[in-house]
């Protein structure tokens, strides 16, 4: 899940996915399965791909 917010754009995947990327995401503000992109700096969309893709994988296993 995705919501808008006034300051940052919030990704909701799983706490297994944040803790899969917890590395990468060391940059933003992160809860046990979400994590807060500031709107004042471009989106990390690779990396927001991958965890897409990663949670998928989990899920149609």
């Amino acid at each position: 899940m995705i919501a808008g917010y006034k300051n940052h754009l919030g990704l909701y995947p799983h706490p297994t996915t944040i803790e899969k990327f917890n590395k990468k995401l060391k940059e933003y503000r992160k809860g046990k399965g979400s994590v807060q992109f500031p709107i004042n700096k471009p989106l990390p969309e690779e990396l927001i791909i991958k965890m897409i893709e990663y949670r998928l994988n989990l899920l149609t296993k």
